[in-house]
């Protein structure tokens, strides 16, 4: 049975999934309550991997740890029907609205938008953006958009969706080993790839108005977007209390609360990376940079509508990273890969990762 699209309302209030398992998850307003199977703590997933450059993307090898307790529901293929290589429509052909969630994914000399909208309808998409064939997936229990690499060891994957949980989050499916994975650390649990974790691409949480903005020659999937209070339903606008910004980068994880980064530029550290996150839009637009030049770290703050970095008083488009006046002028700051998530399902996730605290004013 395909899982009920959710209303503005719904997303803010009550939030129940039952299945025929031993996990349950209950969200109210923000809250979170877990019941977890009686066999102890739960182990925490690998951290994702940034996706290689090039011809073939760079996997790597975990150890998967699967706990087969912690599976629920039945394993069910393709319940909700993946879309393989949709049809895209240029941005101008559009009818959604400025205001729909997006996952916005641009490679090389080329741009995609897959609406929220269609996501959750579907959960998985695979296509190609820039020759890059890309994994995008979206856990609505979770609250969790991401983009991977579908190559592994020079060969590209096709993905399906599972029916079950794993750590009350989604699960996908490879056509091709029929191996199972988990959606949160891109990592094969158990059959012929279980150890193998997927690359992560950089891709962003945007609104279609801010997208397209800075991807004015987007394409944008060309699949029925759904109605009108559909399509302007946006899950982190309507209670960005619930929903964390995990960054993962060299080895280590690190959540930053829509509420607590509300306004502000956040200069911080992940695993010694030096990042620069910040959202917009109500927190529907979000942004995770690598803050360092020519290896130097710089320090960034809020110039009206624009970046400034405080070391040579450089502007920075606060959309592309780009620095367009000042000594840095035409430099470009590397995007990090991100994902957002309810605060519950980010702690499922990553049990010993970090929460970012804003410094206490002296």
């Amino acid at each position: 049975m395909e899982m009920p699209m959710r209303s503005a309302s719904s997303w803010a209030g009550a939030r129940r999934l039952t299945l025929a398992g031993l996990l349950v998850a209950v969200a109210v307003a923000g809250a979170a309550a877990l019941v977890w199977p009686a066999s102890g703590a739960r182990p925490g997933l690998p951290l994702p991997v940034a996706a290689g450059r090039g011809g073939a993307s760079s996997v790597d090898r975990v150890d998967a740890r699967f706990d087969e307790r912690r599976l629920s529901g039945a394993l069910v293929l393709d319940d909700l029907s993946p879309l393989r290589r949709p049809a895209s429509a240029p941005a101008g052909s559009s009818r959604l609205h400025d205001e729909t969630l997006v996952v916005g994914v641009a490679l090389g000399e080329e741009a995609k938008a897959y609406p929220i909208t269609v996501l959750q309808r579907h959960e998985i998409v695979n296509d190609d953006v820039g020759g890059v064939p890309v994994l995008v997936t979206w856990c609505p229990v979770c609250g969790t958009a991401l983009v991977h690499d579908r190559r592994i060891d020079g060969r590209t994957y096709s993905f399906g969706n599972y029916r079950a949980l794993y750590e009350n989050a989604m699960t996908w499916y490879d056509h091709e080993t029929l191996s199972l994975w988990s959606q949160p650390s891109g990592v094969a649990l158990r059959g012929p790839l279980a150890g193998v974790r997927l690359g992560m691409l950089p891709a962003r949480l945007a609104t279609w108005g801010d997208w397209k903005r800075e991807q004015p020659h987007t394409l944008v999937l060309a699949e029925g977007f759904g109605s009108d209070s559909e399509e302007r339903t946006n899950p982190l606008a309507d209670s960005p209390e619930a929903f964390v910004i995990g960054v993962v980068v060299a080895g280590g994880a690190k959540a930053y609360p829509l509420d607590v980064i509300a306004g502000a530029a956040v200069n911080d550290e992940v695993a010694g990376v030096p990042v620069l996150v910040y959202a917009r839009d109500r927190g529907a637009s979000v942004y995770v940079f690598d803050r360092r030049v020519s290896g130097d770290p710089l320090t960034f703050e809020w110039a009206g509508e624009q970046l400034r970095d405080r070391e040579t008083r450089s502007l920075w488009d606060a959309s592309t990273g780009e620095a367009v006046e000042g000594r840095w002028k035409g430099a470009v700051l590397r995007r990090v890969p991100y994902g957002t998530a309810f605060g519950w399902a980010w702690r499922a996730f990553y049990p010993d990762a970090g929460v970012y605290e804003p410094p206490r004013e002296s």
